[in-house]
């Protein structure tokens, strides 16, 4: 029987560099979106093929990586992919002015920083696995989310002032490249701390011959998990990447509020990510019991309503209602990927759950790449953000559907038992 002593205190340290590292990766993904105008104008293309280039390179490159990342983390360990991920984000990063005349170098440069992004983005469900036990998974997969949200509200902040102090947008990208050299250095410390735990496994295969791995796709639910996060994805990168710019750019392309205003508001959304986040473990254990399909179902029908709602005039007209606004939908969407990495570690021998939550992630990273390309393909050919922004929506009630069909995979476990001995996601 499993408990927190069996557990190096070491584990705390490992959350907080797993945790930096999800910070930077969020700068690095969303630094550009509130430059998009700039950026447009800089290399003489559309605001469309300019969210396109930047912001879907890396997300692209990211599927790749990401898919690599789980099965690596499962066999080298976090210290090592976190030195080799928070490199690739800091040579990406800081390089971007030598590659501000050429559209060709800042993509090479996006897809640099995405290699560093994807190679842990999907393993929170592995290192809670290796790390933590069982009753404190809950408690890594949150921070990630926190991290995440806290590194873009971050960048929303404070992109808009490094541009006022540099004078360019490359320049104002790589000034970030202080989050990542600072993510590096834990990174390399953790190399010299003690190594995870052997753990009893705690869902045993009957012994038939057969892989864990190979009997974990054959479970509908693998895919069903899978489709899930593609709609996190596309919603989250969508959302993120368009909305700044629908905020800040002129009419009528956009509402006109300007990148300060605009980069304010979707800094607030992320706060309120990040408080989401926070609370979304609480929320997964004591208000749904563990049920991860409920959470789902909340999250995704109350993110397709909010947003939604910022295309309507009455709340985009106001600043107070279009700032409520951002907040539900960051409190809202923040659910998503923390419920859905509980329920890899949960639910997955410890063995392959990195593998599990890279596969989803990956797959999930090319949702985020779509939603990105569509949702610039609407803003190019129609010269506004509302069509963008509905395929969002869209994408959140497919979400809704698919979250009916979240059951753990019974041949692992059926339904485990939580911390207190009570059976969860029946």
């Amino acid at each position: 029987m499993e408990n927190a002593a069996t557990y190096p205190k070491y584990r705390w340290f490992i959350m907080v560099s797993y945790g930096m590292t999800s910070l930077v990766s969020a700068i690095v993904m969303i630094a550009p979106a509130p430059m998009v105008g700039l950026i447009s104008k800089s290399y003489g293309v559309s605001v469309g093929q300019a969210t396109g280039l930047m912001m879907g390179s890396l997300t692209l490159i990211s599927f790749f990586s990401a898919m690599g990342g789980g099965a690596l983390i499962d066999k080298y360990g976090y210290p090592r992919n976190a030195i080799i991920a928070n490199f690739m984000m800091f040579i990406g990063t800081i390089l971007m002015p030598l590659a501000g005349g050429s559209l060709g170098g800042a993509v090479v440069l996006r897809v640099i920083q995405g290699i560093g992004t994807g190679l842990l983005v999907g393993c929170s469900a592995a290192i809670a696995v290796m790390w933590f036990p069982k009753e404190q998974r809950g408690i890594l997969t949150g921070i990630q989310g926190m991290a995440i949200s806290l590194g873009v509200a971050l960048a929303f902040a404070f992109v808009p002032v490094a541009l006022s102090a540099t004078g360019k947008w490359s320049s104002a990208i790589a000034v970030t490249s202080i989050a990542p050299a600072i993510a590096l250095i834990l990174a390399i410390i953790t190399l010299f701390g003690p190594k995870a735990p052997e753990v009893a496994e705690e869902h045993l295969l009957p012994s038939d011959g057969k892989s864990d791995l190979a009997v974990a796709f054959r479970q509908p639910v693998t895919y069903v998990g899978m489709l899930v996060a593609v709609c996190f994805y596309w919603i989250y990168q969508a959302f993120n990447d368009l909305t700044p710019g629908y905020y800040s750019i002129d009419p009528p392309i956009g509402v006109g509020y300007g990148i300060a205003t605009g980069s304010q508001l979707m800094g607030i959304m992320q706060v309120a990510f990040l408080i989401g986040a926070f609370a979304s473990g609480f929320v997964l254990q004591k208000v749904f019991k563990g049920v991860a399909k409920h959470a789902l179902l909340l999250s995704f029908i109350l993110t397709a309503f909010f947003t939604f709602s910022v295309r309507l005039p009455f709340v985009y007209g106001s600043k107070p209602t279009a700032l409520v606004m951002m907040i539900l939908i960051g409190f809202f969407m923040s659910f998503l990927a923390p419920v859905f990495n509980a329920f890899v570690s949960l639910h997955y021998p410890a063995h392959i759950a990195g593998k599990i939550g890279g596969f989803w992630t990956a797959i999930g990273t090319v949702g985020g790449t779509v939603g990105i390309i569509v949702g610039a393909s609407f803003l190019h050919f129609s010269g506004n953000y509302r069509m963008s922004i509905a395929a969002v929506s869209v994408v959140a009630l497919v979400g809704l559907v698919l979250s009916f069909f979240v059951n753990p995979p019974e041949i692992f476990g059926g339904h485990s038992k939580n911390a207190k001995g009570l059976s969860i996601d029946k």
